[in-house]
């Protein structure tokens, strides 16, 4: 596993133990696209923006997360 990672499945697992009010500014990028990830590896871009909309600004937020990451 490298260092993104862990931090990705860090931030993740920071937000659903202790709830979205404990990641940092830092940790959203990461844990929004940890969360994309997970819902792709689960069934596609079907299931997300299903899960994700009318919510626009947080599907922005999560592509330009993405987009840090490439």
């Amino acid at each position: 596993m490298t260092d993104l990672d862990e931090q990705l499945h860090l931030a993740f697992d920071k937000w659903a133990d202790q709830g979205p009010e404990s990641l940092s500014d830092s940790e959203w990028p990461l844990f929004r696209a940890q969360n994309f990830i997970l819902q792709w590896e689960a069934g596609g871009l079907s299931g997300y923006l299903y899960n994700s909309l009318p919510d626009h600004a947080e599907i922005r937020a999560t592509l330009d997360s993405l987009l840090v990451l490439v």
